[in-house]
């Protein structure tokens, strides 16, 4: 910053005390970040047009911190709403990042579809999409072990999953009325006669 604004930087720290206040203040606000994050927030300050240096907190908030679009993610709103869209496709469909993927499969594609309340499904899909923006900005690997098991889950059809579901159900509520499920109609007719 020395070399690029000069002037500033005189200005804003005219004296050596001045200055080490300053970096002390700066060291302050940098608790909680990592060296990628500084340099993140160094190169996107070197490459800002502004007008006057950012004070310390708005260089640890506006400049430091790793937002999920750094890292080629889309907003949250925006992958929101491509989950939803494309829910009737998950494993076709080519997903803008794979955190998209992973927090839809997270939520559930036939819940995405609109077959429960909204609300709360946006906030278990925001959840799990920051979750895993949070995960990428500590430099991990959200396509891990997780992302694997989550990768073969969502190799099933919805609707194959739908009536697993509804053969599911059906096989309970048979046991629940003393019915054997693996009886198949036979069974119910043995039981029908017998009332």
């Amino acid at each position: 910053m020395q070399l690029k604004k000069p002037h500033q930087l005189t200005s804003a720290y005219p004296t050596p005390e001045i200055i080490e206040m300053a970096k002390d203040e700066y060291m302050l606000q940098w608790n909680g970040l990592n060296s990628s994050m500084v340099r993140h927030g160094i190169e996107k300050l070197r490459n800002a047009r502004i007008e006057w240096l950012p004070d310390p907190v708005e260089f640890a908030e506006d400049y430091c911190r790793i937002t999920a679009e750094d890292l080629g993610m889309p907003k949250v709103r925006d992958a929101w709403l491509e989950a939803c869209n494309h829910s009737h496709e998950p494993t076709s469909w080519n997903w803008s990042h794979d955190a998209v993927r992973l927090a839809g499969r997270a939520v559930g594609w036939l819940t995405l579809k609109g077959y429960s309340d909204e609300q709360q499904t946006r906030r278990e899909f925001d959840h799990a999409y920051q979750t895993l923006i949070n995960r990428a900005v500590r430099g991990e690997d959200i396509t891990g072990k997780v992302g694997k098991a989550l990768e073969d889950l969502s190799r099933i059809d919805p609707v194959e999953a739908t009536e697993r579901h509804n053969a599911q159900q059906l096989s309970d509520t048979m046991r629940k009325q003393g019915i054997n499920p693996s009886g198949g109609r036979a069974e119910f007719l043995k039981t029908i006669r017998g009332l």
